[in-house]
């Protein structure tokens, strides 16, 4: 299972399964967007988990989401959030302008 994921999904999934299998408790994860997918999310998802965490543009943001620019401009002001939910893999995608643009992924907000 943890193979067909990506192998830095896999390396977080084998610290999750250690912490879940390890305690009756439900978890929210922390990640950062170097780990951050889709992928992971319905993965951590299947453990009975929650995750969030800051993802890159290119680990499926959909279009709907995806600021027109990587800084603020006029039509994309900072404080700017798109927000959309995917009800296949139960996560929400956000993209928010700061200094940059920000995308973060999560699986508790239903």
């Amino acid at each position: 299972n943890a193979p067909s994921i990506g192998a830095t999904a896999a390396y977080i999934m084998r610290h999750i399964d250690v912490i879940a299998e390890s305690s009756q408790a439900r978890h929210i994860f922390v990640t950062d967007n170097y780990y951050t997918s889709i992928y992971l999310a319905k993965a951590v998802l299947a453990t009975g988990n929650d995750l969030i965490g800051t993802m890159r543009r290119d680990r499926g943001v959909p279009a709907c989401v995806q600021l027109p620019s990587k800084k603020p401009t006029r039509a994309t002001p900072k404080g700017i959030v798109l927000c959309s939910y995917d009800p296949i893999h139960s996560v929400h995608i956000y993209g928010w302008m700061d200094h940059d643009s920000v995308y973060i992924l999560d699986t508790f907000s239903k």
